[in-house]
Parts: structure tokens; C-alpha cells; sequence
């Protein structure tokens, strides 16, 4: 009750000469004062469950974005696990391949000629089937043109029942040295 109203029922009672008029005048007061009360009550009572409603809301998309993120943050983490392991075998292929090139240059009793190729064959498998490895292609063409030069030495060989064959592995080398310099970056 507004006090606008509770001067209007006591200007009433006064004009009026109501017998006991001040239990009317007190009763409306308190009535007034309760009403208030009440509604504020109510009101505010209001508002903490639409703010508590919101906070509820609002919880629950922070859960939400947070949930996303760890899931991109795993996902991420599985991602750079496997670009890691690739480069790791990527490299101690291209270790492998370096030592056997080194020792097929110094040693003329060399037999390891189908490790060597196999090798050579996983190293492009890798590079060419890699999206990480495409700052490094244009080394697997250089090694695959070599490894091509290879196999056409031996074929040319074997066409003249000849037993010995040669064939230059520096561009390999090279190649290899920059592969390795690239994955150690």
C-alpha cells in the first residue's frame, strides 16, 4: 500500500468520524506496511530465481566451451603424437638409409643392395603419404629420380650378363642431409 492511499483511508475515517477509527488508521498501516512487505518479498524472491536461472544458463555453457576445449586439446595432443612419431621414423629411416649408402660407396663387397632399396622405397612411402612432409617433396623426387637411375643400372647390367654395376647416391646423400635438417628443426 502506497502512502498516498493511507492518507486517504485516514482523511476518510477522520471525515467520516468512524468509531474507533484509530484501530482503522493502525490496521490499514500495518495492512500497508505488510502489503509492502510482502511485495518486495515476492519481488526480490523474483529476481535471485531468474539470476539463479541464469547463472544456471550461463554455468552451463562455460561447461560447455570448457568441454570443447579439452576435447580440441586431446584431439590436438593425438594429432602432434602421430606428427612426432612419423617424423621420428621418417628420420631414423633416413639414418639407416645414409649408413647403407655410405657403406655401399666404400665397400666393394657390398650385398645389402635390397635393404637398401627397400629403404629407400619406405622413405618415399613416407614422404609422399604425409601432408607434414610437404616442405620436403621436392627432396623425395630427387630421391626417387636417383633410386629410378638405380634400378635402370641394374636392369642395364643384368641386359649385358654383366655382374657389376654403378650408381651415384651424392644427390641421395644430400637429400637425406636436408630431409634431416628439416625434421631437427
Amino acid at each position: 500500500m502506497k502512502p498516498d492511499e493511507i492518507q486517504t483511508i485516514i482523511e476518510t475515517a477522520i471525515k467520516n468520524e468512524i468509531k474507533y477509527f484509530w484501530v482503522y488508521i493502525i490496521l490499514s498501516v500495518v495492512i500497508g506496511i505488510a502489503g509492502t512487505y510482502i511485495f518486495e518479498y515476492f519481488k526480490q524472491k523474483g529476481k535471485n530465481l531468474a539470476t539463479k536461472s541464469d547463472i544456471k544458463v550461463l554455468t552451463e555453457k562455460v561447461e560447455d566451451v570448457k568441454s570443447e576445449y579439452v576435447k580440441q586439446i586431446e584431439k590436438f595432443k593425438g594429432t602432434q603424437k602421430i606428427i612426432d612419431q612419423n617424423k621420428e621414423d621418417l628420420y631414423k629411416r633416413v639414418v639407416e638409409l645414409n649408413g647403407l649408402l655410405l657403406k655401399a660407396g666404400s665397400d666393394p663387397q657390398f650385398n645389402m643392395y635390397e635393404k637398401l632399396f627397400e629403404t629407400t622405397r619406405n622413405i618415399l612411402f613416407i614422404i609422399n603419404s604425409n601432408y607434414i612432409f610437404d616442405n620436403i617433396k621436392n627432396e623425395a623426387i630427387s630421391i626417387e629420380a636417383d633410386y629410378n637411375s638405380w634400378l635402370q643400372s641394374i636392369e642395364d647390367a643384368k641386359r649385358s650378363n654383366s655382374i657389376k654395376f654403378t650408381f651415384s647416391t651424392k644427390r641421395t646423400q644430400k637429400s637425406l642431409k636436408n630431409i634431416q635438417e628439416v625434421i631437427l628443426k
